[in-house]
């Protein structure tokens, strides 16, 4: 989708990533279900722009916040209650691919 205007990538990654934050909120009993539409989400982001940095980005982002949210569950910071790896849900390594993603499309906006 490399035809869209930089203004109408941010909507529709805005839109995808209040998305994302809803499915979570309101699925977040169903692995399954959210795991299913976190990854629609998640390749609908990455379509908008179609390059392979913003593919690293999502996988930067899907690879190390979920670590980083593993270490300080480690330590007692916080927990979940619907655990699958190392303390976290299933769903979560989507949920920060999406962000990176929308943190990257901010940034690219608001320049």
């Amino acid at each position: 989708m490399k035809y869209l205007s930089r203004k109408q990538k941010f909507v529709y990654t805005g839109l995808l990533a209040i998305f994302t934050v809803l499915t979570v909120a309101f699925f977040r009993n169903n692995n399954l279900l959210n795991l299913s539409i976190l990854s629609l989400c998640s390749v609908l982001m990455m379509m908008i722009d179609g390059n392979k940095h913003i593919v690293r980005l999502f996988f930067a982002g899907f690879i190390l916040g979920p670590l980083a949210e593993a270490v300080c569950i480690h330590f007692g910071a916080w927990q979940y209650t619907e655990t699958f790896v190392l303390g976290f849900p299933i769903y979560l390594p989507f949920v920060w691919g999406n962000a990176a993603i929308l943190f990257k499309r901010l940034t690219f906006y608001t320049e």
